[in-house]
């Protein structure tokens, strides 16, 4: 059985901390279990949208995120 490829991020600010979880996948990004597109407040969705917008859609279409 072949091994996927993953990739485990953190970040801190204060005493918060974020986790990001890449792996292969269909292109779903999920933010606390929830797909990106249903992210509220709308300011935040396109805070966590904007890599994907400057990158490009079809740089993440391959991509699972996972970010807790």
């Amino acid at each position: 059985m072949p091994e996927s490829q993953s990739v485990q991020v953190f970040g801190k600010k204060k005493t918060a901390t974020a986790v990001a979880f890449a792996k292969q996948g269909r292109g779903l990004i999920k933010v606390n279990g929830q797909p990106l597109e249903l992210l509220e407040p709308e300011a935040l969705r396109y805070k966590v949208y904007e890599p994907v917008l400057i990158v490009g859609q079809e740089k993440f279409s391959n991509l699972d995120i996972r970010i807790r």
